[in-house]
């Protein structure tokens, strides 16, 4: 582990989570799948990862207030930080948030504002908050939901406990993962380049039409912006960070996109749940669908001796629930075992 990342995680917020061999998913792939338990994080997302050393950076360098816009799980974790780190936290919300979302933010004790349409207003708005703190001898700091080097680094502890969790002298063939600004991606890649394995462990990371700016803009060579029109709302970024696109670039790196539907991404949390008894969001879906849906297309990512893949289970229930998953199901014509109806 390197010294940043044992800093990191030397009075951590994020839990160590289980990884765990997979018997139904290995059986269905015909390699051993190992997933990552990041949806037990303690507001339910790997979010707390990178909140939790941002915000920890923050109060280190003297931050009297947190403000966060984001409304998902970002803003769920920075709230979480910030009621263990006793700073006072401000979230601002857009109109669309949900009364769950403004209920669950407001229950770990942070200030909810609801301003602006959309989250590109409310970041504008939060920003402003910040701005008028310098005045007021406030020191407000934002946590951005997923730009900046100490969300990285703290993202990047995925990749530290996978390799010191998998057996003795193993890595992964490839992991697996969700990708919506690309702060975990990003975490993810430093994670490799840190322990020496972006040459041999690919990322699969995985979007879902709709919600799939990585790979536009992989294709075109270029940053894309995107209209959001996918049901995996918690990948709704509209592009990804500059520097993130840079770093992806990187021919050092293995890096792969894959594109789900919003019907493979659906269906993968209800065969998920049926596996593991587990409930998790359709952004979580979309690293699942390769398993569910292109098992054979997984298959041939395992190469090397130890053939094993590892999939990030990013997220869970915090803003989802079954009565979610049935109305997307019944939108998207699927049934409750997650296949077509036909």
């Amino acid at each position: 582990m390197s010294a940043a990342a044992k800093e990191v995680s030397k009075e951590a917020l994020h839990l160590r989570t289980p990884l765990v061999l997979s018997k139904p998913l290995s059986e269905r792939v015909g390699v051993k799948t190992y997933l990552k338990l990041d949806n037990l994080q303690p507001t339910g997302s790997f979010k707390v990862r990178g909140m939790g050393a941002a915000t920890q950076r923050a109060k280190e360098r003297g931050c009297s207030r947190l403000v966060s816009s984001s409304g998902g799980n970002a803003g769920l974790a920075t709230a979480y930080c910030g009621n263990v780190l006793n700073l006072r936290t401000t979230v601002v919300l857009p109109t669309t948030a949900s009364e769950n979302a403004k209920r669950k933010v407001a229950s770990l004790g942070a200030e909810v504002v609801v301003e602006g349409g959309q989250w590109s207003e409310s970041n504008s708005f939060a920003e402003g908050l910040v701005a008028e703190s310098e005045s007021s001898g406030d020191k407000a700091v934002l946590i951005h939901p997923f730009y900046g080097e100490d969300i990285w680094e703290g993202n990047s502890t995925l990749v530290d406990e996978i390799a010191e969790q998998l057996p003795a002298g193993v890595k992964p063939s490839a992991i697996l993962a969700s990708v919506g600004g690309g702060g975990l991606l990003m975490g993810i890649l430093q994670g490799l380049r840190k322990r020496g394995w972006r040459e041999d462990v690919k990322v699969l990371a995985c979007e879902t039409f709709g919600a799939n700016a990585l790979a536009l803009s992989l294709e075109k060579k270029e940053r894309v912006e995107i209209a959001i029109t996918s049901v995996a709302k918690s990948l709704g970024a509209d592009k990804i960070g500059e520097d993130i696109l840079k770093e992806c670039f990187d021919p050092g790196y293995d890096l792969e996109p894959f594109v789900a539907t919003d019907e493979e991404a659906v269906g993968s949390c209800f065969k998920f749940a049926l596996d593991h008894g587990m409930l998790v969001e359709p952004s979580c879906g979309a690293a699942l669908s390769p398993i569910y849906y292109h098992s054979e297309r997984v298959r041939e990512l395992a190469k090397g001796e130890d053939k094993c893949i590892v999939v990030e289970v990013c997220g869970g229930g915090a803003f989802n629930s079954i009565e979610t998953l049935q109305a997307y199901a019944e939108q998207l014509g699927l049934d409750l075992n997650g296949d077509k109806i036909i």
